[in-house]
């Protein structure tokens, strides 16, 4: 059954792999986007991907993708996952059946509109404190990338487990550190099939820093669960404003017997995987989108302006102030579609699945590639490696299925973080705008996006910066 499926030629036995294996990784989405062009003007709404006896099959359009994401049965991640299991467990992004329902329904409170007050105070925090980090840059070309990062980090330190690691400052911080390696780890073990053998993952000393780098992180997140246990059973816990962290909600559900205090860690090290990266790179995307064009920038900027009744130093950025950008809003999801935070998604089909036009095996690794689907000319246009944020205007939405446009994945299985995480990205963003002017130091076209386990960019995100 697979076999019959359209593929991209190559080698016998080796299939694709070597081809892959040389390509790198800012390359793929044009690679991917190729491929499926061909398969899509053949007639195929699939495609797929020989790596030696693995096969990865890609859906390239909306009405091919709609029928996976939208399955209830079919939400078990792919193989990938599993090497991060002994770091996050079995949470909420790895787990599947029974205990993913009832964990994704424990947990989808905790992302309530209510809820997300609290984080929004931090976010509003932290990014003030950037923007004054930002200071000794003015006036000179300066890499935003690793900076916003640093931030994230802080933000997503502080929601999750109400604790200030202080990264934007300092990298000394052994947590921080820990992280760092684990996503230079997980990237290796992704990207080179050899690691995948065992004696030579051993040999080659990666597996005993894996290892070392696992107990780090969950040892401090079990340290603090356990500080903020002891504070919440006595009363005295610190609160975000009139609210309070998302550590905090799982202790409640603790008491209420719900979650033991595995599960309890589970959740925060997923929260803390799911939320640091993948944020970290949409807002670098949308600095970058800005300021490549900077008449789209100079509109956001008044449209902040305006939202946020002119720019008191004193006036926080609030839900509600946030509400008032709808221009923004079509910025960022424009940014979101050339460059998904989360290239690559991967479920293994647990029956045999009729797409209409292939009956896909059991066990068969479906593949989903927003860098491909979200890039579809006979979507979006010949044009549509542009930046053109007024694709999303509101009265152009019903243009384009709602399943060409996925970049936190739809369906039951979708990111339950993803309000989280736009309003990380539309207040650290809005609080640089207003402070700072960016003009890019290359074309908008010269920084690929790099495939990684979030869409990097290859470059940085090197700006002139210039205070307002």
């Amino acid at each position: 059954m697979v076999k019959s499926v359209w593929g991209p030629p190559g080698i016998p036995i080796i299939g694709n792999g070597f081809e892959l294996g040389r390509l790198p990784t800012w390359k793929l989405p044009q690679w991917l986007r190729k491929h499926a062009d061909v398969a899509l003007s053949e007639g195929h709404n699939y495609m797929k991907l020989q790596l030696v006896n693995k096969y990865f099959l890609v859906p390239l359009n909306a009405e091919a993708v709609k029928p996976i994401l939208d399955s209830n049965t079919e939400i078990t991640k792919g193989v990938d996952y599993k090497f991060i299991e002994p770091w996050i467990g079995t949470g909420l992004l790895t787990s599947t059946g029974t205990k993913w329902k009832t964990r994704r329904r424990l947990l989808t409170p905790t992302f309530h509109f209510k809820m997300l007050d609290g984080y929004v105070a931090i976010f509003d925090r932290e990014s003030r404190r950037l923007c004054k980090y930002l200071e000794k840059f003015d006036g000179k070309e300066v890499d935003l990338f690793p900076i916003v990062k640093n931030c994230a980090l802080d933000v997503i330190c502080e929601s999750a487990m109400g604790v200030s690691v202080n990264a934007l400052e300092t990298e000394k911080n052994p947590y921080v550190k820990a992280l760092l390696d684990m996503g230079w780890l997980l990237l290796q073990w992704a990207l080179n099939p050899i690691n995948w053998f065992l004696p030579f993952y051993i040999l080659s000393g990666r597996s005993s820093l894996y290892k070392k780098v696992v107990k780090e992180l969950t040892d401090f997140t079990k340290n603090v669960i356990a500080q903020r246990k002891k504070e919440f059973e006595s009363g005295n816990r610190k609160k975000l404003g009139n609210k309070i962290t998302f550590l905090d909600l799982l202790l409640e559900a603790n008491q209420e017997n719900k979650l033991s205090d595995e599960d309890i860690r589970e959740e925060v090290d997923t929260f803390m995987f799911e939320g640091h990266d993948t944020t970290s790179s949409g807002i670098a995307w949308i600095l970058w989108s800005l300021a490549c064009h900077s008449e789209i920038q100079e509109k956001v900027y008044e449209e902040i302006k305006t939202a946020l009744d002119g720019f008191d130093s004193s006036t926080e950025i609030t839900v509600e102030s946030i509400k008032e950008t709808p221009y923004f809003d079509s910025v960022i999801k424009e940014s979101n579609r050339l460059w998904a935070p989360v290239p690559l998604i991967q479920r293994d089909l647990q029956n045999d699945f009729n797409t209409g036009q292939y009956i896909l095996p059991a066990g068969a690794t479906i593949l989903i590639a927003p860098i491909v689907i979200q890039r579809n000319p006979k979507v979006w246009g010949e044009n549509y490696l542009d930046f053109k944020p007024e694709r999303f205007d509101s009265s152009k939405e019903k243009d384009y299925n709602p399943f060409d446009y996925i970049p936190f994945s739809a369906g039951p299985r979708n990111c339950i973080g993803q309000r989280f995480a736009l309003l990380e990205e539309k207040v650290m963003v809005m609080h640089i705008v207003k402070n700072y002017r960016m003009k890019a130091t290359m074309g908008f076209h010269e920084n690929e996006g790099q495939t990684e386990i979030v869409t990097k960019p290859h470059k940085g995100i090197r700006v002139l910066l210039e205070k307002r």
